[in-house]
């Protein structure tokens, strides 16, 4: 038993260097055993064999694949979905009873090979199978080279090449449907990824049936199937919500299997090599985070790339150093250059080298730069203070030689992979594009690198540079180049899956639309429905180009309603009609089928709020920020709906999180003071008013809002001592103060002289309060009533205030100044006789007469002896 136990280990970790190759060559076995032809061993031997030569087809068509599948040798084929869908029903139920303990036809005759040890031996078999299915399907829509030795049918040594199988591919299709989303462009040998997917399934249930076998000892079929449907994700239009369950679980499994290094040293014990037990952890957690990345779960996704960057021994920093960017510049300037640090503490500078790298792995490539004679703008910068030959510095762009920090495949992934989430944490702005530069220009200055980690690179290149009109040309060449080593036969299937499950590259049709080549849509449509008409992506692109609701509901008709996307069109053609009703019922129907869709979360609470369904809305904007967390405008709009609900603490949360996104909008700073204000959160509803103001180039000013603000400090005038309020009224001041200089209305020198009045400087309140009186004054004051009864007020309030400092200083001058005023607004407002505001004036006036008269006052120029 522990010999067949080491024996599938073997076998495990020869299948995975398939896809990890190790940084040194495999050490020898530790044992040596032979087994009989025809053997189980010696049919899983020769399976992994060919898998590690890329030769998927021989590998499907072994002897290994025709006992387990005998009973294929007598199936009429016929070309219906129905005979499809029996005969993969039939496949599944072949591998369940060939991995069953015990069964009489079933037993091997070796020894030692019966019992539970033939089952593991078994079980290695069916995942050997399902592997080499998966990687033919990988080479065919992911790696290349494309190749026209695969039949359509996974088994199709039982078939003649010329068989035409097409309904088959249709149920393929059907059944790689997930959540209501269809597949992503024109994909090939669909059923490979059917039939390894049912064959991993089954080895991975067959561990949890209960059973004597103790299939959970095959610990790497848990991640092959991870990386299945990894893949099977990335086919996908849209984000599948049962595949991220699926994902998430088996994401535990494998960082509890191969989650550190300990764990894989003791599984696989001396059969590693130097450094690989490093290599294969720090791929597992790398592919954890492409996995969370590509569900937008970034907090996550950055947890798994920095344990991926610590098992590999690097600490990876960008600094700025100078050098030229251009063959004719001639002033070096400062540079964004990556550089790293061991896990021993040693820096490593550009130039330098903190990893060794097996020059002897056949499967690395010698990488050439290529010259592109019409761009002056250099690949990677060059760095001032680099040494020639001759020992002598470097100075000139022309003569310096480019800084490379030496970096194994697995790093330059790491590297790369960095690339991820600065896209998703940072603005999508220039300055995105040059905080990637670093990573992808040390990994595309590395001398060896493996075909797939190049071809990502370049990939990160091509997206950058398209964007800069310097280095537009470069870009689309560098484009038309890539496309066409994809076609290469060189290098060969095998070398190119090296590494392909731990960067993030697109699959061969999305390729395709970086070329943006369009054909004539409706004519090709068309001619793709007479052969596939029961097809509802192709109705949906039939109902984009020609904008016709009749085929998104034809789409629906014959997908039996399971079409998100049709659901999601018509949704959209109603919104533009403007029937919310409606639109707001199609997006609840395709959210149902695919909740993995923040875009339309977003756009079935808009429907909702345009239909005053606000329940509605708020669910459908909430569910959108839970998928998008910086998502500025949908926390927006959920703080809105919550202020029409009166719910002024959930809206100030919202608010909050909403300007971490949009702090350049002078709206969403507006409505944020005003929530703050009501839940007398003072503080931040004057920093509102503040950035409003500024936002705004000085046109806004919530004059409301900051009255709001005066009558809470004048209810707090007792404690104007205290720390935290004397703070809030210099912050108050400043801001009515910036915005009394900038001559903004008539109400806000009223509000200044309220808040002089609190600081109890009575004299710079009167002379707001005569600004403000000055500022009502004008051509139409004495034609206008509602401007009358606010300079009115505000004369009152001037003539009160110079009552209040005379009775303090005991001079008239004051009283005699409101005396001219209000003389002067009473001779001239005799129009407005009939108001209360004018009986008011002569009210006051008289009162002013009646001090003076007192003789409690003494003439400003009168000298007392």
């Amino acid at each position: 038993m522990e010999e067949t136990d080491e024996f599938v280990r073997e076998l495990e970790l020869r299948l995975l260097r398939c896809s990890l190759p190790p940084s040194r060559r495999p050490p020898s076995p530790s044992y040596s055993r032979t087994h009989r032809p025809g053997s189980l061993g010696c049919l899983v031997e020769e399976i992994v064999s060919l898998i590690e030569k890329g030769s998927y087809a021989e590998a499907l068509s072994s002897d290994a694949a025709r006992i387990v599948f005998d009973f294929a040798d007598g199936w009429q084929f016929e070309n219906a979905k129905a005979c499809a869908d029996q005969f993969y029903a039939q496949v599944e139920q072949s591998a369940e009873k060939f991995l069953k303990v015990g069964a009489e036809d079933r037993q091997s005759s070796e020894p030692s090979m019966d019992g539970e040890s033939g089952a593991l031996v078994r079980g290695v078999l069916v995942m050997a199978i399902a592997v080499a299915a998966f990687l033919a399907f990988t080479q065919c829509n992911l790696t290349g080279p494309p190749s026209e030795g695969f039949h359509s049918v996974p088994l199709w040594f039982l078939l003649p090449k010329e068989n035409s199988m097409s309904e088959w591919d249709l149920w393929a299709r059907q059944q790689l449907f997930c959540d209501g989303s269809d597949l992503l462009g024109k994909l090939f040998v669909l059923q490979y990824l059917v039939y390894a997917k049912r064959l991993l399934v089954k080895v991975n249930d067959s561990s949890s049936d209960g059973g004597s076998v103790c299939f959970n000892k095959i610990r790497s079929n848990s991640w092959w199937l991870l990386r299945l449907l990894v893949l099977h994700q990335r086919i996908l239009e849209e984000r599948s919500p049962s595949l991220y369950n699926a994902l998430q679980a088996l994401i535990q499994v494998i960082l509890h299997d191969f989650g550190d290094i300990s764990s894989v040293d003791n599984y696989w014990r001396n059969k590693l090599c130097e450094g690989e037990a490093s290599t294969i952890t720090s791929a597992a957690h790398l592919e954890a985070g492409i996995i969370e990345h590509l569900y937008g779960r970034i907090d996550n996704s950055r947890k798994h790339f920095q344990s991926a960057e610590e098992s590999c021994g690097l600490q990876l920093s960008v600094t700025g150093l100078l050098g030229f960017r251009t063959i004719h510049q001639v002033e070096a300037k400062a540079q964004m250059v990556l550089v790293s640090t061991s896990d021993r503490g040693d820096s490593a500078a550009p130039g330098g080298s903190i990893v060794s790298v097996d020059e002897s792995d056949g499967d690395l490539v010698v990488h050439s730069q290529t010259d592109y004679e019409d761009c002056d703008i250099l690949l990677a910068p060059r760095l001032v203070g680099n040494v020639d030959d001759a020992g002598n510095n470097v100075k000139s762009p022309q003569d310096a030689s480019s800084a490379v920090l030496t970096l194994n495949t697995t790093q330059q992934c790491v590297a790369l992979a960095q690339c991820l989430l600065i896209k998703r944490t940072t603005p999508d702005d220039d300055m995105q594009k040059w905080q990637m530069a670093p990573f992808i220009e040390a990994v595309d200055a590395q001398r060896l690198s493996h075909f797939i980690v190049r071809f990502c690179c370049h990939i990160q290149r091509i997206r950058w540079e398209s964007t800069r009109s310097r280095t537009k040309q470069r870009a689309l060449i560098m484009m038309e180049n890539l496309v066409n080593k994809v076609c290469e036969a060189c290098p060969s299937a095998a070398q190119r899956i090296k590494f392909s499950f731990g960067v993030s590259i697109p699959i061969i049709p999305a390729l395709r639309n970086l070329l943006q080549k369009k054909a004539a849509a409706v004519d090709l449509i068309n001619s793709r429905l007479c052969d596939r008409p029961d097809d509802p992506k192709l109705w949906c692109s039939l109902g984009d180009v020609t904008n016709n609701d009749e085929n998104y509901v034809k789409a629906l008709e014959v997908s039996n309603g399971k079409s998100a996307r049709a659901l999601r069109s018509l949704a959209r053609s109603a919104y533009s009609r403007e029937d919310y009703e409606v639109a707001k019922n199609h997006w609840e129907a395709a959210l149902a089928l695919n909740p993995l869709f923040p875009d339309g979360w977003f756009a079935f609470a808009s429907a909702a709020l345009k239909a005053r369904d606000f329940d509605k809305a708020i669910e459908g904007f909430t569910r959108a920020v839970q998928l998008d967390p910086e998502n500025g405008e949908a926390w927006n709009n959920l703080a809105c709906i919550h202020m029409i609900k009166k719910r002024s603490k959930e809206a100030f949360i919202a608010f909050k999180e909403g300007l971490k996104f949009r702090r350049s909008s002078w709206q969403m700073w507006e409505n944020y003071g005003q929530v703050a204000m009501d839940i007398s959160n003072v503080s931040q509803a004057l920093e509102a008013v503040k950035m409003t103001f500024e936002l705004s180039n000085n046109k806004r000013v919530d004059v409301v809002l900051l009255e709001r603000v005066i009558i809470e400090m004048e209810g707090r005038s007792n404690s104007m001592t205290d720390k935290q309020t004397a703070q809030l009224m210099d912050f108050l001041g400043n801001i009515l103060h910036q915005i009394a200089k900038s001559g903004k209305g008539e109400g806000i020198w009223g509000l200044y002289a309220r808040w002089h009045k609190l600081r109890g400087d009575l004299t710079m309140c009167s002379e707001a309060l005569l600004k403000q009186v000055r500022a009502y004054q004008g051509s139409d004051l004495w034609h206008n009533e509602e401007r009358f009864k606010k300079f009115a007020s505000a004369s009152l309030q001037l003539c009160q205030i110079w009552i209040e400092i005379a009775s303090t200083t005991g001079s008239s001058r004051e009283l005699n100044s409101a005396k001219m005023h209000l003389r002067n607004a009473i001779k001239q407002a005799v129009d407005f006789s009939a108001t209360k505001e004018y009986g008011d004036l002569q009210a006051c006036h008289t009162q002013v007469e009646q001090l003076l008269n007192s003789g409690l006052f003494k003439h400003p120029n009168m000298k007392c002896f």
